[in-house]
């Protein structure tokens, strides 16, 4: 009997201070997105599109792939009149490429989060004055990582407004 007083009694002060908390504005945000959204981080991705080692790189990337679809459709079509010297001759060469292929990618990936380090270090100070401005205008209690949110109504997003003040900064 004591342990289902406790129960209740836990059970109403949770419910309490969730009123009391529901009372103030809640709203999540998305830091990454909102800078990645911006203006300059779009200038930023096509500057590095534009780079010719990058393009270079990406170019490379595509062949390797377009390489890979060219031995798989070789050995769908002549595999089966090869001997066993002439499957493992392609088999070699098909982990040749699929290895060059990983390579590349890693290179390009690592490329790409450079860049968006470079972003987010850039714009980290700007972004939360941002954000500061925001929630003082909206009149917002808490603000929650929206990665962190298992569902939230779009209208408590504030991400976009956040991205709109650091386009005009």
């Amino acid at each position: 009997m004591l342990n289902f007083k406790t129960f209740a009694a836990f059970v109403v002060s949770t419910f309490v201070s969730f009123s009391a908390f529901a009372e103030g504005k809640v709203a999540v945000f998305n830091f990454e997105k909102a800078i990645l959204s911006t203006e300059a981080a779009k200038k930023a991705s096509a500057s590095l599109s534009a780079d010719p080692e990058f393009a270079a790189l990406q170019a490379k990337y595509e062949g390797l792939i377009a390489e890979l679809q060219a031995l798989r459709e070789e050995q769908q079509t002549k595999g089966i009149t090869w001997d066993a010297n002439q499957q493992a001759e392609h088999r070699k060469n098909v982990e040749y490429k699929r290895a060059d292929l990983e390579l590349a990618q890693k290179k390009l990936q690592a490329e790409q989060n450079a860049a968006v380090r470079g972003l987010l270090q850039e714009f980290e100070t700007k972004t939360k004055t941002a954000l500061e401005e925001v929630i003082k205008a909206q009149g917002i209690s808490v603000v929650l990582n929206s990665s962190q949110v298992y569902f939230v109504d779009p209208a408590a997003d504030i991400t976009a407004l956040v991205t709109e003040k650091l386009n005009k900064k």
